[in-house]
């Protein structure tokens, strides 16, 4: 289909039919940083009855930054959210910035919230069916006393660090830190910072206060932790 220029302001980003869990902020300064230069950037993908964007929200976020009043798109016609999300999921496992494992889990919850079989899902994914089914218990359920009285029961995408937490009922708090924990096992990050101490590569204290002054608290932590583990 050919594209033709729409309006930035008449656009929706729908969360809801997006297959990652983040907006990668870099990866929108590289592409103004490509406008910039002179690159023409693809064209976007968006539905012609409701404006949402299907595939492109780097690029858009990028045409936001740069003050663009229009952009490039080949506008598709869709009958519902399920198969416009179908169609976001396929074009973003096609090309652009890989899909990681933990968009997989989002796009597995989104899908199944939308009615899309474990056949759909692999077919969108590219992937098969049993890895598929090896991720769909990877995530974890809030608390239904931290989401109100009668409030949909929240299920969050499990990163590899946490997912030993797999199946089981979390609270906000803990769903709140999470997108602060490593994409890689936890063990990694010790012994990043065991070697660090080890062989002095931190920063002293007076160049760099706000770290120490983690480091203490983590050995509080540390201590209360294993005060109690060992009782």
């Amino acid at each position: 289909m050919s594209a033709q220029k729409v309006n930035v302001a008449d656009l929706v980003f729908d969360k809801n039919l997006y297959p990652r869990q983040h907006v990668d902020a870099m990866h929108i300064v590289s592409l103004s940083r490509a406008m910039e230069g002179g690159s023409k950037l693809p064209p976007i993908v968006v539905c012609r009855s409701t404006k949402k964007i299907i595939d492109g929200v780097h690029r858009y976020n990028a045409a936001l930054r740069a003050e663009q009043e229009k952009i490039a798109a080949e506008l598709r016609d869709y009958e519902n959210d399920a198969e416009r999300f179908k169609d976001a999921v396929l074009l973003n496992s096609a090309q652009g910035l890989r899909l990681r494992e933990t968009d997989a889990v989002r796009v597995i919850t989104l899908g199944e919230s939308l009615g899309l079989k474990e056949l759909d899902l692999a077919g969108i994914l590219r992937t098969s069916l049993t890895h598929i089914q090896a991720l769909k218990p990877r995530y974890a359920t809030v608390d239904r006393a931290f989401t109100g009285a009668g409030g949909k029961l929240q299920k969050i995408p499990l990163k590899s660090s946490v997912r030993h937490l797999a199946g089981e009922t979390i609270s906000a708090e803990q769903a709140g830190a999470m997108s602060a924990a490593p994409g890689t096992s936890y063990l990694l990050t010790v012994r990043q910072l065991k070697g660090a101490l080890q062989y002095g590569l931190l920063p002293p204290p007076d160049k760099h206060p706000a770290l120490w002054s983690e480091l203490e608290v983590l050995r509080d932590l540390l201590n209360n932790v294993l005060s109690k583990q060992a009782a």
